[in-house]
C-alpha cells in the first residue's frame, strides 16, 4: 500500500495581545493627528488663531503617526478612553511647588523697599516726578528660582509698591494671600492663574483678603504689578 506522505499544516502565527494594543494606539495616533490638523486649520477661537503648543501637538502627533505605521483597525472605544482619561488627569494635576532657595523675606523683597526716589533721577525729583528709563537696571533677584523684581515706585506711607515682574521660562511664584489691592498687567509672555491663562495685555485685580494659590509660567513673562507690601504667603 503506498502511504500518503504527511503533509504539515502551516501553523498562522498567534497576535499576542500586545501586538494588538499597539495596532490600536496606531489607529488612535492617526485619528488624534486628523483631528489636531482639522482644529489648525478650522475657524480660531474667540477670535484667536491655534496656538504654538497646539500646532506642535499636532506635528509630534503625525510623525508618532507615521512611525508606527499608515494602517491599522480603529481602536477599541475602551482603550480609547482609558488614553484620554490619563492625558486629562495629567493635565489636572497641580503644579509642582515653587523652587525657594530662602526665606520668605528673601522672596518678597520689596517688602524691605523704603523709597523710590533713590532710583530716580535728580533732575526729575527736582520737578516732583520719579523717572526710570527702561536701560536703568535695579532688577534685583528673588528666592523663588527664575522670579526677579524692579521697583518702579514705593509708597512707604499707604506700603504699597509698583514694580515689574520678571519671570524665566518654566518658574513660579508660591501662593499668597493679599493684604491689599492687587493688580496685574501682562507685558509679555503667558502666565498662569489657576485655571486661567494670561496673555499680554490681559489684566487681573485680586481684592483684599483674596488668595492666589502658585502662580506659573511655561515661556517666561514681565509683569507690571501694584501689590501691599504686607501680603503672606501661604
Amino acid at each position: 500500500m503506498r502511504k500518503t506522505p504527511n503533509r504539515t499544516r502551516r501553523q498562522k502565527p498567534r497576535r499576542s495581545p500586545k501586538s494588538g494594543e499597539h495596532a490600536a494606539l496606531r489607529a488612535l495616533l492617526l485619528e488624534s493627528a486628523a483631528s489636531s490638523s482639522r482644529r489648525s486649520r478650522g475657524p480660531a477661537r474667540r477670535g484667536r488663531i491655534a496656538s504654538a503648543a497646539d500646532r506642535d501637538f499636532g506635528e509630534v502627533v503625525g510623525h508618532l503617526a507615521a512611525a508606527v505605521g499608515a494602517r491599522g483597525p480603529r481602536p477599541p472605544a475602551r482603550l480609547r478612553g482609558e488614553l484620554l482619561a490619563r492625558v486629562s488627569e495629567g493635565k489636572k494635576k497641580p503644579r509642582s511647588r515653587t523652587q525657594l532657595t530662602g526665606t520668605p523675606g528673601d522672596i518678597q523683597v520689596w517688602k524691605s523697599w523704603r523709597s523710590s526716589s533713590e532710583t530716580s533721577s535728580e533732575r526729575a525729583r527736582q520737578r516732583g516726578f520719579e523717572l526710570r528709563r527702561k536701560d536703568d537696571g535695579g532688577w534685583q533677584s528673588t528666592a523663588a528660582a527664575g522670579v526677579e523684581v524692579r521697583p518702579l515706585h514705593v509708597d512707604p506711607e499707604r506700603k504699597y509698591v509698583t514694580m515689574l515682574v520678571k519671570m524665566a521660562p518654566g518658574s513660579s511664584y508660591p501662593g499668597h494671600a493679599h493684604a491689599g489691592l492687587e493688580e496685574c498687567f501682562v507685558l509679555d509672555g503667558d502666565l498662569r492663574v489657576g485655571e486661567e491663562v494670561l496673555h499680554p495685555g490681559d489684566y487681573q485685580c485680586a481684592i483684599e483678603g483674596s488668595k492666589h494659590g502658585v502662580q506659573s509660567t511655561d515661556g517666561g513673562c514681565l509683569l507690571l504689578i501694584v501689590s501691599s507690601q504686607e501680603d503672606r504667603l501661604t
